[in-house]
C-alpha cells in the first residue's frame, strides 16, 4: 500500500523538475533540495518529502525522489532522471522510475509519460496520462490515469518557501487495484519552481490531502 501511495504522490505532484532549454523552469543550482510538507484534511502534517537536483545537463536533471514519514524517517527513494523534449518535460514512468516506485524490480510498466509544456496559457487542455503496474509477485495490477488536465487560471500562491505566481492546474485521477478510487485534484505550477502545492479530492469534492513546498535549500 505505501508502494501505491508513493506512486500517487509522484503524480500528483508531477515531480519538481527542471532543464535548461524546457522554458524557464530551471532557476535553481545543483544540488538544490525542495522540501515539501503533506497535510491531511485537518490540517495535520501527515509526512515530507524531498527532491534533490542531482546532475543538471542541458536537456535532463537527474533527481532524488524521498519520501519522510510525520518523524521525518524515510520511507521511500526513487532517482530518476527527467528529461527535456520538444520544450516538454517528460517524466517517464514507464522506465526504472516507475519499478522504483512499484518497489518489483521485475515490473512490467505500460502507458504514457507525464509533461508539462514550456509554454502555458489559461484555457489550455494538457496531455492525459495512463500508466498499467503489474508484477509476477503481486496476484493483481495497478492502474492509474490522469484526466481532464486544464489550466483553469493564473494566480499567486504564498507558502513559507514564499510567493510564487502559478498556472491553476485541475485534473482527475481514477486509480484500479482491485477497486476503482476517483479523485480530483488541484496544481498550482511555477514555469520556475515545477509544482508549489497540490491540494486532492475524494470522488465527493471534500479535501483529502494538501502537498505544498516549504523550503528550498
Amino acid at each position: 500500500m505505501k508502494k501505491t501511495i508513493f506512486i500517487a504522490l509522484l503524480f500528483g505532484t508531477g515531480l519538481q523538475i527542471f532543464a535548461q532549454n524546457c522554458g524557464s523552469y530551471f532557476t535553481q543550482k545543483q544540488g538544490t533540495v525542495l522540501l515539501f510538507t503533506n497535510y491531511d484534511k485537518n490540517n495535520k502534517v501527515e509526512s515530507y518529502s524531498e527532491t534533490k537536483l542531482n546532475k543538471i545537463e542541458p536537456s535532463q536533471v537527474d533527481i532524488t525522489v524521498r519520501e519522510l514519514d510525520k518523524k521525518k524517517i524515510q520511507q521511500s527513494e526513487i532517482k530518476a532522471t527527467v528529461t527535456c523534449n520538444g520544450g516538454n518535460m517528460i517524466f517517464d514512468m514507464k522506465g526504472q522510475i516507475g519499478k522504483q516506485a512499484a518497489g518489483f524490480p521485475d515490473a512490467t510498466i505500460s502507458g504514457d509519460n507525464l509533461e508539462y509544456p514550456s509554454t502555458m496559457t489559461v484555457g489550455l487542455a494538457l496531455k492525459d496520462c495512463y500508466v498499467k503496474i503489474g508484477s509476477p509477485q503481486i496476484p493483481f495490477s495497478l492502474e492509474m490515469q490522469i484526466t481532464d488536465r486544464k489550466i483553469t487560471a493564473i494566480e499567486k500562491i504564498t507558502t513559507a518557501a514564499g510567493t510564487f505566481e502559478c498556472y491553476k492546474i485541475t485534473y482527475s485521477v481514477t486509480t484500479k487495484m482491485m477497486m476503482d478510487i476517483k479523485m480530483t485534484g488541484i496544481q498550482w505550477y511555477s514555469t520556475k519552481l515545477g509544482v508549489i502545492k497540490t491540494q486532492s479530492f475524494d470522488n465527493a469534492g471534500q479535501l483529502v490531502t494538501v502537498n505544498q513546498l516549504e523550503a528550498i535549500n
